[in-house]
């Protein structure tokens, strides 16, 4: 998959045996850096971790500075990379303000999808059909079009077109646990002149306006690791971030943030009814695994996070901890304040696992089992999570599927 990656990527460090350049998608460091990012790599440092300027190279254990996906201080989405330049294409259309409801079927072959549009049904066919409504529509969109377990389609009055057990099964998520600790430092964002900010991003693309916030972090192998295979990431972030920072909490601090990479707890998703405007219901199904991994990694991942704060860098800035909070300190207080506080960095995955087996929805060539014409291409067909963030490997699976769906040759390793 490495070629894939390279030939998405425009790496402002130029190309190596890892990175690509020329590629849509912008990738860079940052432009602006808070002097408490260098505090938290030096205190991991001190802590016995090793310095890593580059986790997605050769190695990627290690705590440093995050490269982003960035052009010009601006944020590089997808939609900027690959959609802006593919608007004056005569074989695009783009529909707003639509709601695709249902894929058309024609026995078991694909035939278009059916969408609401201004209070309006619209059908739009085609010889083939690519779903990339993400892992928790696009298994939506296979159960109301009847395809998924029979008997939850059943309960719905769906009729079955393929049964296909794994449909919204096989939910997998980061969660994520957060250590807060007050701070004397003027180096925060908490307070940040939003005015100021903007204006300097505007007319300059420099300044705290372009940095992603979380722009220090790493990779570790915990104590329960087996082999070389990081199962903690840590994000960093010079600001105080309470419930995805909607609650905004008083004073000046940091945020070191933790989560499990391979988590063991198995979610699912179902209709709550045949209203194709109804949302999807999510069982996330958190630390539910019976050996208690997902729990000891955050756990682990606390512990951690505590040691790198106590650290002489972080001496001179360091004030009290919030949470968990000093009363916190043994495993039964600790598991409460991560039952109560532990929260999703958005990574969902698996609900239309590719494979071969009775459970796998699609198979390598992302075509959805059983129906021709139909393909699933986004995080919703990643069997596991994967190490780190999955903006990247949806990125390189879209790469993939562009050469399976024009018969290219894939590129060279």
């Amino acid at each position: 998959m490495l070629p894939y990656f390279k030939r998405a990527e425009d790496n402002s460090r130029g190309a190596d045996a890892w990175h690509g350049v020329g590629g849509p998608l912008g990738v860079s460091d940052l432009r602006h850096v808070s002097p408490l990012s260098q505090c938290l790599i030096a205190a991991a440092v001190s802590a016995g971790l090793s310095h890593n300027t580059d986790f997605n190279g050769a190695t990627q254990e290690g705590f440093g500075l995050y490269q982003v996906t960035q052009r010009n201080g601006a944020r590089c989405s997808a939609a900027s990379a690959y959609l802006a330049p593919a608007r004056g294409r005569a074989n695009l259309h783009v529909l707003t303000q639509a709601l695709t409801t249902r894929v058309l079927l024609d026995g078991q072959s694909a035939v278009g999808v059916e969408m609401l549009r201004h209070g309006q049904r619209v059908r739009i066919e085609g010889t083939t059909v690519t779903l990339c409504g993400g892992a928790l529509n696009s298994p939506q969109l296979l159960l109301l079009s009847g395809i998924g377990p029979a008997a939850a389609l059943r309960a719905h009055g769906i009729a079955l077109v393929q049964d296909l057990p794994g449909v919204g099964a096989n939910l997998q998520d980061h969660l994520d646990i957060c250590t807060l600790v007050e701070s004397n430092s003027r180096d925060t964002y908490d307070r940040t002149h939003d005015l100021a900010v903007a204006l300097r991003f505007l007319l300059t693309r420099r300044g705290i306006g372009t940095s992603n916030i979380a722009e220090a972090g790493g990779f570790a192998r915990s104590r329960y690791a087996s082999g070389a295979e990081c199962d903690l990431q840590f994000h960093f972030v010079p600001a105080l971030l309470d419930n995805h920072g909607r609650t905004r909490l008083p004073g000046r601090g940091y945020t070191l943030h933790a989560c499990a990479l391979h988590p063991r707890s198995r979610g699912w998703l179902t209709l709550v009814s045949a209203d194709p405007t109804a949302p999807i219901r999510i069982h996330a199904n958190y630390l539910s695994d019976a050996q208690g991994h997902d729990l000891r990694m955050l756990l682990e991942g606390v512990r951690m996070a505590r040691e790198i704060f106590a650290q002489a860098p972080f001496a001179a800035v360091h004030g009290r901890e919030i949470f968990p909070g000093a009363d916190a300190q043994d495993e039964s207080a600790l598991t409460a304040f991560i039952r109560r506080k532990a929260e999703t960095i958005y990574h969902p995955v698996g609900t239309c696992r590719m494979g071969n087996d009775e459970h796998a929805v699609v198979d390598a060539a992302l075509r959805v089992h059983g129906i021709a014409g139909l393909r699933v291409v986004d995080a919703a067909v990643i069997p596991e999570l994967p190490s780190g963030n999955t903006n990247a490997p949806t990125i390189m699976l879209a790469e993939r599927a562009a050469d399976l769906l024009l018969g290219r040759v894939p590129p060279k390793a």
